[in-house]
């Protein structure tokens, strides 16, 4: 529960990212798709880490998420 410094927000449909120290991502919302990127499809009502480190930017959309790497490497999920 609860957020670390955010440096990065981002939202998707009925889903949002926030990027904290390190390059972390946590994400919630209802997450029918998977959108949140934690490998299920229940809803997700406090923010939960997603990907453990290395995260620049984020971005969703209707049913997904991507997120850009410090090396350059896109994930969508």
């Amino acid at each position: 529960t609860g957020l670390p410094a955010i440096t990065q927000i981002g939202a998707g449909d009925d889903t949002l990212y926030a990027i904290g120290p390190g390059g972390s991502l946590r994400a919630w919302g209802n997450n029918f798709r998977g959108q949140v990127g934690t490998g299920c499809n229940e809803i997700v009502s406090a923010p939960k880490l997603a990907i453990d480190a290395g995260v620049v930017a984020v971005s969703g959309g209707l049913h997904f998420g991507c997120a850009l790497s410090s090396t350059g490497t896109i994930s969508c999920w």
